[in-house]
Parts: C-alpha cells; structure tokens; sequence
C-alpha cells in the first residue's frame, strides 16, 4: 500500500494517509526514520511495527494528560484520541492500561454526574446528558440505584417548585393558559407530568 498524502499538523506533526484509508498522525523524525513520503510504499509489517513501537505509547500519555484536569468516560476518550488520529489498536490499549490503572470508569462517572446535578436537573435531563457521553443504559441505572442506596433521590417536585417560584407562576391567579405554558416549558425540560402537577398543585384535567 502506498502513501497518498502527507500533510502538516500544526508545526511538528504530520497526517500521513494511505490509499486503503488508514491514517496516522507522526512527527518529522519519525517520518524521516520510516521513510515515509507522498508515494512511497507503507506496508502493514511497518504499521504494525509503528503503531507497537510509538502510537500505543503515546495514546496511553495523551490519556493521561487528558485525566489530570478532570474525568471523562470511555467514549469522549475515544472520541479525543480519533480526533488526533491514533489508530483503533492504539486507542483500544490506551483505554485498557487507563482502565486497569482506576483512572477510567464509566459507573463512577455516572455516580459523580448524577450527585452533582440531583438538585437542578431532572432525572430524564441526567439520563440523556449521560447517554450523549457514551455510558451504557445498565450502568446509568446502576448509577442512579447506587445514588438512591445512599439517599440521593431526585425530588422533581421540589425542583419544579423553585422554577416556577423563578418564572413566577401563581397558583391562585394563574389562568389554563398559564398554566398550559408552563406545564409545557417543565415537560420540554424533562419532568414527568405527575411530579409538574404535584409542583403545580393542579388537577390532571387543568392541562
């Protein structure tokens, strides 16, 4: 297989890709050690040897860069890491050595989401964030069990209250078209219909 192209990343990096597909991301001294240039021929002996030698390496440190600021689940881990090119052989034992090392777990990062959010957000606005990041429905309800095991419970009611003490709805004066907005503005944010009509203090049949 040959090379196709050779392109610059920033100032030190290049994207070589070949004529099957395959990319790679390598700096300049690495090209010139594998001879790699626009047309020549790359075979997967030396892919392999590339990828063994350097790129699982190097992912493995991007890793673990990425988790000194703050947490991430394994998805928007591979997600970075595509982003920078590294191969799926590379990727896939960069995210082994961050899981083995404790430094990756998607249950824990549920847990820690759904703690800090219990209070603003509701339960389907959690479980939607959560699924956009990648983690699994079974480890989401895991999350939300193990939460619940430790009396941290969503309470709905209590949050729609507050959002409508701040959009100032009243109960007393409020006529069916208020109340219809903002039954709707509360569904729209993912709150089910029984806990916005408890908040509301209204019958079923007034929406």
């Amino acid at each position: 297989m040959r090379i196709t192209s050779v392109q610059p990343l920033g100032k030190k990096r290049f994207k070589i890709q070949r004529e099957d597909g395959l990319t790679l991301a390598l700096y300049q001294g690495e090209l010139f050690k594998y001879h790699l240039q626009e047309g020549a021929s790359l075979p997967d002996e030396v892919v392999a040897e590339i990828i063994k030698s350097i790129l699982c390496k190097r992912a493995e440190n991007r890793l673990l860069n990425i988790l000194q600021k703050k947490d991430y689940t394994e998805k928007q881990l591979m997600d970075k890491l595509r982003e920078g090119y590294y191969p799926e052989e590379a990727i896939h034992y960069a995210l082994h050595r961050m899981k083995d090392f404790g430094y990756v777990d998607d249950e824990r990062y549920a847990c820690t989401y759904i703690r800090n959010r219990i209070d603003s957000k509701s339960q389907k606005q959690i479980r939607m964030a959560l699924q956009q990041r990648g983690i699994a429905e079974d480890v989401i309800a895991r999350a939300f069990l193990q939460n619940e095991e430790e009396g941290q419970v969503v309470d709905e009611v209590s949050q729609i209250k507050r959002i409508l003490d701040k959009r100032h709805f009243c109960r007393e004066t409020a006529d069916y078209k208020e109340k219809a907005r903002h039954y709707a503005y509360l569904v729209g944010k993912g709150y089910r219909g029984e806990s916005i009509r408890k908040a509301m203090a209204i019958a079923e049949d007034e929406v």
